[in-house]
């Protein structure tokens, strides 16, 4: 998590990590998400997290995401209902964004896949 004046922004949220998020804020009260990639070891807690926001928030206004494609189709496949985007307001993580006191400026990088060798 990045937090600077109470702007509070989640980083990848992969395997286990609401769990250790919800020791330092029970109610989960963040400003904003970002994805980076659709690798469940990125994304699958976003899920988590979504259903937190869905019975604490009330009437709170959806929740930024920002994040990369496929990483809906992702949260989607894990839970339907409700839609990520009725928790979310979903935006693509391409370029640059103002989130709070943060600026968030993305470029793509390679992926190299690796041959396994024996």
């Amino acid at each position: 998590m990045l937090a600077h004046n109470g702007y509070r922004v989640l980083l990848d949220l992969g395997y286990g990590t609401l769990p250790h998020l919800l020791t330092h804020l029970p109610d989960a009260d963040v400003d904003a998400v970002i994805v980076t990639h659709a690798h469940p070891d990125h994304c699958v807690d976003v899920s988590a997290l979504g259903r937190v926001r869905q019975y604490t928030a009330g009437d709170a206004p959806r929740l930024p995401l920002y994040c990369a494609p496929g990483v809906l189709d992702v949260l989607v496949a894990l839970e339907p209902r409700p839609h990520p985007a009725t928790i979310f307001d979903i935006h693509d993580l391409a370029g640059a964004h103002d989130l709070g006191p943060f600026r968030l400026e993305t470029f793509e990088l390679r992926s190299w896949e690796r041959t396994p060798t024996c």
